[in-house]
């Protein structure tokens, strides 16, 4: 798919983190909090704007993640990344890393940044591959349909850039025979 940008593009960095939880390989992603002027209430992955110091984008989801969750960088082994993405105003180049946590988590012992974060929470892998929880949508008014996803009886969706992303990742991994964690991971 090809991409408009802005000439005056900002960068920035999220990572799709991969954890074990429960012995299941799934995805973390973050609720923005309700009271946020962007996107508010918004499933999305932790990261943000590049900062004139981080010196790299890397830097910056990692930085990013620890300021919203607490997760520290030391924690997480980045393994990959996806291309760039705009935003949908064309303003903001989206890098996405793919970052993996070793040790299994519990997300409820993060320390979440509540003026950004909501909750965090996590989907095992085979959660994305089955179809009652995902439905094709039109991608920024093109003729490109992405699927968006259901995570919970909340009814909170990961649509958008998110889902787009989230996509494009799981069409690089394919699709696994199951999500059990391998010993280490």
């Amino acid at each position: 798919m090809r991409f408009r940008w802005k000439e005056e593009t900002a960068e920035a960095a999220v990572l799709v983190i991969l954890c074990t939880v429960n012995g299941r390989v799934s995805v973390m992603f973050e609720e923005r909090n309700n009271r946020l002027n962007s996107h508010g209430g918004e499933a999305c992955f932790a990261g943000g704007k590049a900062d004139e110091g981080d010196g790299s984008l890397e830097h910056t989801a990692l930085r990013e993640t620890f300021e919203e969750i607490g997760l520290p960088e030391k924690s997480i082994t980045i393994v990959g990344r996806l291309p760039p993405t705009p935003n949908k105003s064309g303003s903001l180049r989206v890098h996405a890393l793919v970052g993996v946590v070793e040790q299994p988590l519990d997300v409820g012992t993060l320390s979440v940044n509540r003026d950004e974060v909501h909750r965090v929470f996590t989907l095992p892998l085979s959660h994305f591959y089955d179809p009652h929880n995902r439905e094709l949508v039109a991608f920024r008014d093109a003729n490109v349909q992405i699927p968006q996803y259901g995570t919970d009886k909340r009814g909170l969706r990961i649509w958008g850039l998110t889902a787009f992303l989230l996509h494009e990742f799981l069409s690089r991994i394919g699709s696994p025979e199951n999500d059990v964690a391998p010993p280490n991971l």
